[in-house]
């Protein structure tokens, strides 16, 4: 049971950078272009990232 909740918390670990580069990677974009269209886009990643984070993906 301790080996299944550590592989759980490496996969979910694994989904909330993955989340998060992604994010890092609009706002690049929005800073390079000047244009903050994205803003949203960016917030709602954020909010998943902290959503797995937390809750992960159990069953």
């Amino acid at each position: 049971m301790y080996m299944n909740r550590t592989i759980q918390q490496r996969v979910n670990d694994r989904w909330t950078n993955v989340v998060i580069f992604i994010a890092a990677m609009i706002v690049g974009i929005m800073a390079y272009t000047g244009d903050l269209v994205y803003t949203p886009v960016v917030l709602v990643l954020l909010l998943i990232a902290v959503g797995i984070g937390r809750y992960g993906f159990e069953h």
